[in-house]
């Protein structure tokens, strides 16, 4: 009952959220009118539009050198308007996908008018001629009014997939071009659809890949990777539950497992290392250091978080543990074809899908408790069998 409740609560707050965000758009709009007029076009520059979190930069970065060289080829520049959260990673792996790229502050931009009228006029000021905006759930607020204050002649982006139409509707109207958005891809596959249909290539990636340097691993013993983060307390796994599984990994000596997530898991990192003196570096890694560390990892276990997908991209074997919440986006790499990554759902989830008979579907709404319900035998049992594999092809 308790559970019922607190769905239904939840589906009264999005109600509420989406009149008032629709609320907030019109009246940033208003405000948008005070920036001058665009200055006419002064040659062709496009600008590309991505504004999401490292996770969702992860599944769309292998596809800057197809925009890149879209533009090369329509004699323009390209502008990467980005999230300064993702700033680091790019800067180390894809900086030279750019002419020139503007950085947004998302926590200024949304309490700060003096910081969204500047970027609303800097991207005014700059001419662009043709926008793209390839984000699958795009934020009104956010990149829609970005793309607003850009007002270049031409524009493109995705139909918008938020559960309530009449968003979907206000974001999409600012478009001359939108891509269908496919809802059984999952989130590296729609990036790619997305990536083909707007740059008019055939783009021969597969999978989500950081490329591998030359490095000495961290630990000269197998470890296994827990990373215990998650951005929304729904998707993490109990602490408790952490500490069942590392102590059933710490008994069977096949690995060691370290812990690992940024600073905000300081905390519960630590009460989790006590517990079973496990290695931890939650918080101590700067961003090339902990891609050396997963590149070396024998396995990760990750929540439903961007650290599953930075172990897919490292060509990590992965068991991701999640609560189902919009599944078929980015917890279905084995049925997307990509090998040695598991995911083990929460129990409520799993009767959903049952009672669905399979069929894909979007906006699965969880509880906290549901990750409770993930049991750390099963976890462990697939742990086993990927290090078995792991093992048995280094020795073949």
């Amino acid at each position: 009952m308790i559970r019922y409740l607190s769905i239904a609560l939840r589906g009264w707050q999005e109600h509420r959220k989406s009149r008032k965000l629709l609320a907030g758009f019109a009246r940033w709009k208003a405000l948008l009118q005070q920036v001058p007029v665009p200055n006419a076009v002064t040659g062709k520059k496009i600008l590309l539009i991505r504004l999401d979190d490292i996770g969702d930069y992860l599944l769309f970065r292998n596809f800057l050198p197809a925009y890149y060289q879209f533009a090369k080829q329509q004699g323009c520049t390209l502008t990467y308007l980005g999230n300064n959260a993702t700033k680091s990673i790019f800067n180390l792996l894809d900086a030279a996908n750019a002419d020139a790229t503007i950085w947004v502050n998302k926590a200024q931009y949304h309490s700060s008018e003096d910081y969204r009228m500047n970027l609303w006029k800097q991207l005014r000021a700059a001419g662009f001629s043709q926008i793209i905006n390839p984000s699958r759930t795009r934020p009104l607020l956010l990149d829609d009014l970005c793309a607003l204050a850009a007002a270049a002649p031409e524009n493109t982006a995705a139909a918008n997939s938020f559960r309530t139409k009449k968003l979907n509707e206000a974001s999409d109207q600012q478009y001359q071009r939108l891509f269908p958005n496919p809802e059984h891809l999952h989130e590296f596959e729609y990036n790619k659809a997305f990536a083909a249909w707007c740059t008019g290539t055939t783009i021969p990636i597969n999978r989500p890949t950081i490329a591998a340097t030359p490095s000495e691993a961290p630990l000269k013993q197998p470890y296994v990777l827990c990373c215990i983060g998650a951005a929304h307390k729904s998707r993490r796994w109990p602490l408790a539950r952490w500490v069942t599984f590392i102590q059933q990994v710490t008994t069977s000596g096949t690995v060691r497992p370290v812990l690992c997530g940024s600073k905000a898991e300081t905390a519960a990192a630590a009460t989790i290392a006590a517990a079973t003196g496990a290695q931890n570096i939650t918080g101590s890694t700067t961003l090339p250091e902990i891609i050396n560390w997963m590149q070396h990892a024998a396995v990760a276990i990750c929540n439903d978080s961007m650290a599953a997908h930075l172990a897919v991209s490292c060509g990590t074997p992965a068991i991701i543990v999640s609560n189902g919440n919009n599944y078929p986006r980015f917890t279905t790499y084995a049925e997307t074809g990509i090998p040695k990554v598991f995911t083990i759902y929460a129990r409520p989830f799993l009767k959903v899908l049952e009672t669905r008979e399979q069929k894909i579907f979007w906006h699965y709404t969880p509880v906290t408790k549901d990750m409770d319900t993930i049991d750390p035998a099963a976890v462990f049992d697939r742990l086993q069998s990927l290090l078995a594999q792991e093992f048995s092809s280094k020795l073949t």
